[in-house]
C-alpha cells in the first residue's frame, strides 16, 4: 500500500510538471535588416522549428549585436548561438578553409561556387579542424553572384583604376586591385556608405546588392559589369561547438536541413536582389558600362597570373599540397556547374545538396 502511495505520488508530480520551454536561440546573420542574409536567417530559423516541431526557436540580430568582424569571439563567448563567419574576415584562424576564398576570382555562378566550397570543406578534415578550434561547427556554404564596381566615376578602361581608392574584401580582390594599379582599401562592407560619402573610398568591388543592403544608391554614380568574382569564404550558419556537441543525431539533422534552407534562400535571393538592384539603378540614372577590350583582357591575364602563383603562396601560408588541393577545388566548381541548371529551384538545390554531400556523412560523429 505504501509503495503504491510513493508510486501515485511521483506520477502525480510528474504529471504537473511543466512541459520543456523550446529552447530559443539568439542569432546573427550580420549584415543589416536589408541584406539577404538578415532573409535567410528568417528561412532557417522558421524551417528549424517546423522540422524540430517547435522545439527549438529563435531571434535574429542582423546588426547591432556582434558586427561580422566580431563573429568568432560572438561564437566563442556565447553571445551568439549562430552567426554568419567570414573566413576571409579571420586568416589567421582558417588557413586551411580559405582556399575557396583564395579561388574567388574563377567564380562566375554563385550556387556552384556555394556549393562547392560547401563539398570542398566537409571533405578537408584540415578545414573542420580549424573550425573545431575556433570553437564553432560548419553547417552551410554560401556564395554571392558575379562582383561588379560599383563606383563613384566611370570606370570605363585599365587607365581609370590607376590610383583608385577600392574597397575590397577578401585577398584576392585585393590582389586584383593591386595588379590594376588600384589602392586596396580593407573596411567592414556595413562601414562603405560613409567612406564612399567621404570619398575616403571611390569605388566598392562587391554585388550591386549593395546598392539596396547600405543605400548605395544615393552616392554611386556608375557600375562597371566585370562579372568577376564570387565571394564564397563564408560560414552563413556557424553553431556554436558545445551547442552542437549537446544536440542529438535527430538533433543535428534538423540543424543541418533548415541551414540548407537558409543557404539556398541566401543565393536565391541574392540572385533576385542582383537583378532589381539594377534595374532601379539603371532607373535612377546610375551608368552602366560595360568594360573595354582592353580591361576584359587584362582581368583574364591577371586571373591566369594569380592561379599560377598560387601553389607558392598558400605553400608559404602552410598548406601541404597546395596543387592538389587548387585541383580539387576547380574540379567541384565544373562538378557543380554541370548539376545546377539554371531553371534548378531552390527546393531541388536543397535536395541536390542533401544527396550529393550530407548523406554520405554520419552526424552523430561529425565533425570528427
Amino acid at each position: 500500500m505504501r509503495k503504491s502511495l510513493i508510486g501515485a505520488l511521483i506520477l502525480a508530480g510528474l504529471t504537473a510538471m511543466p512541459a520543456l520551454a523550446a529552447t530559443e536561440l539568439r542569432t546573427s546573420s550580420g549584415f543589416g535588416p536589408n541584406h539577404v542574409n538578415a532573409e535567410g536567417y528568417k528561412v532557417f530559423l522558421n524551417k528549424l522549428e517546423e522540422l524540430s516541431g517547435g522545439n527549438f526557436t529563435g531571434k535574429d540580430f542582423p546588426s547591432g549585436l556582434v558586427s561580422p568582424a566580431e563573429m568568432v569571439s560572438g561564437l566563442q563567448s556565447g553571445m551568439v548561438d549562430l552567426g554568419s563567419v567570414l573566413m576571409p574576415y579571420f586568416p589567421a584562424e582558417f588557413v586551411e578553409a580559405n582556399l575557396p576564398s583564395e579561388l574567388a576570382l574563377i567564380g562566375t555562378n554563385g550556387r556552384a561556387s556555394s556549393a562547392a566550397s560547401l563539398e570542398y570543406i566537409l571533405t578537408c578534415q584540415e578545414c573542420l579542424a580549424e573550425f573545431e578550434r575556433s570553437g564553432e561547427v560548419y553547417l552551410a556554404g554560401s556564395a554571392t553572384p558575379a562582383y561588379q564596381l560599383l563606383t563613384l566615376k566611370p570606370v570605363r578602361d585599365t587607365a581609370d583604376l590607376t590610383g583608385l581608392r577600392v574597397r575590397t574584401g577578401g585577398a584576392a580582390f585585393t590582389r586584383w586591385a593591386e595588379a590594376m594599379g588600384a589602392i586596396p582599401v580593407q573596411l567592414p562592407a556595413p562601414e562603405i556608405f560613409e567612406a564612399m560619402s567621404q570619398g575616403v573610398v571611390q569605388a566598392h568591388y562587391n554585388t550591386p546588392q549593395d546598392l539596396k543592403s547600405y543605400n548605395l544608391f544615393e552616392i554611386v554614380k556608375s557600375i562597371t559589369l566585370i562579372n568577376q568574382g564570387t565571394f564564397n569564404g563564408v560560414s552563413p550558419f556557424s553553431i556554436r561547438a558545445d551547442l552542437w556537441a549537446s544536440l542529438s543525431p535527430e538533433e543535428r539533422k534538423q540543424f543541418i536541413e533548415a541551414a540548407q534552407y537558409g543557404s539556398a534562400a541566401i543565393l536565391y535571393r541574392f540572385e533576385d536582389s542582383v537583378k532589381t538592384s539594377l534595374e532601379k539603378a539603371k532607373a535612377d540614372g546610375i551608368e552602366i558600362i560595360e568594360p573595354s577590350d582592353k580591361l576584359v583582357e587584362a582581368n583574364k591575364a591577371f586571373v591566369e597570373k594569380d592561379l599560377k602563383e598560387l601553389p607558392k603562396r598558400l605553400a608559404d601560408k602552410g598548406i601541404k599540397d597546395a596543387e592538389a588541393k587548387i585541383a580539387r577545388y576547380r574540379a567541384l566548381v565544373q562538378k557543380w556547374k554541370g548539376l545546377i541548371q539554371d531553371g534548378t529551384t531552390e527546393e531541388a538545390y536543397v535536395a541536390l545538396l542533401k544527396s550529393e554531400i550530407w548523406d554520405k556523412i554520419d552526424l552523430a560523429k561529425y565533425p570528427n
